[in-house]
């Protein structure tokens, strides 16, 4: 395959290539048959000490620019290049970020595969896109690595203005467990919407209670229709999971929603039945003398093998959903109901 083919395949499979004028190949001994006319071009060559460093890929290591003479320049041609062992150097020697000065960035690749994580590369100009816009994208390329860049000398009259504050600072939208209330003498349940639960005579079930209220849950009111503030679906899910997981059901097998659950200015009783045999509903009444409606009902599945969606001894939520505070409130119910579904 010549050099014209080998361009061709390189292009067919992506890989960037191109074919550079010279006709002897560098690196090697063919360099040994210009050896005289190199030494003769560069014998006016007078090297000296500079005030940057130079890493030589010849030696790989720090060189002194007075060892630059004409020698060197042609072992420059004739020997490997210890590219990335100067790299590596350089990264042991306390070097992290590196810039290309090059009107195109050639090298940008190849260091990159050496500094890895260890530091940032970028370049600085590049082929058919060398002007002023292209050099600065490239210093807030470094910028943005962490390289100091003096901005006032592109923009001398710009200052710092100071940025609005987090929407949600020192805020917490959670809520405390602390915040459930159950009714009645019955025992804790440690649940945000049940707070307590009672297991009936005669081995005939449990009930659960709590209390519902904007001011108790604020984050229900995130959930109002037309004005009218109601419990979502999902709450009315979770108080039947919550219950039939405590009554040893675990999954839920197949619900049905029958009336919405409306939330007004005082708070709404809760109750929700489980039977020995899973079946399970959820009651509501607006104050102590209001009517009891049953809002949903379920038959619940005693599953060994399903995981709890949430531990009785911990608080709310647990420490595996907590997060950062949402850019919007909202309940975390979803995320304990989600996956315990079958049907």
């Amino acid at each position: 395959m010549g050099l014209d083919g080998l361009l061709a395949l390189c292009e067919s499979r992506g890989v960037q290539a191109r074919r550079i004028d010279v006709d002897y190949a560098s690196h090697n001994e063919q360099v040994e048959v210009v050896e005289a006319e190199l030494a003769e071009v560069l014998a006016g060559v007078s090297p000296r000490s500079g005030g940057v460093e130079f890493w030589s890929t010849v030696r790989g290591e720090r060189v002194d620019g007075s060892e630059l003479g004409a020698g060197y320049w042609f072992e420059n041609v004739r020997r490997p290049v210890l590219f990335a062992p100067v790299v590596e150097g350089l990264v042991g020697a306390g070097f992290s970020r590196f810039v290309e000065v090059s009107p195109h960035p050639v090298l940008v690749g190849g260091v990159r595969d050496v500094v890895g994580d260890r530091g940032c590369v970028v370049g600085s100009l590049r082929r058919d896109d060398g002007g002023w816009d292209r050099l600065l994208s490239s210093a807030a390329e470094a910028f943005v690595a962490g390289v100091p860049v003096d901005w006032s000398r592109v923009v001398p009259a710009a200052g710092l203005v100071e940025l609005p504050t987090y929407a949600f600072q020192r805020e917490r939208f959670w809520m405390p467990s602390s915040q459930s209330a159950g009714s009645g003498d019955v025992a804790g349940m440690g649940h945000p919407l049940l707070g307590g639960v009672l297991t009936l005579a005669d081995g005939a079930g449990w009930v659960f209670t709590g209390r519902l209220s904007v001011a108790g849950q604020p984050w229900l009111a995130d959930h109002a229709v037309d004005g009218t503030v109601l419990v979502p679906g999902v709450g009315l899910a979770e108080l039947l999971l919550a219950a039939g997981e405590r009554a040893g059901f675990s999954v839920i097998g197949e619900v049905t929603l029958e009336a919405p659950l409306l939330l007004g200015d005082g708070p709404v009783q809760v109750q929700v039945r489980v039977t020995e045999d899973g079946e399970a509903s959820v009651h509501a009444r607006r104050g102590d003398d209001g009517e009891w409606v049953r809002h949903a009902r379920a038959s619940l599945i005693a599953d060994s093998s399903a995981e709890p969606s949430w531990a009785w001894t911990t608080s709310w939520p647990p420490p595996s959903q907590r997060m950062n505070p949402p850019t919007r409130r909202c309940s975390p119910l979803v995320t304990s109901t989600d996956r315990r579904f079958r049907g």
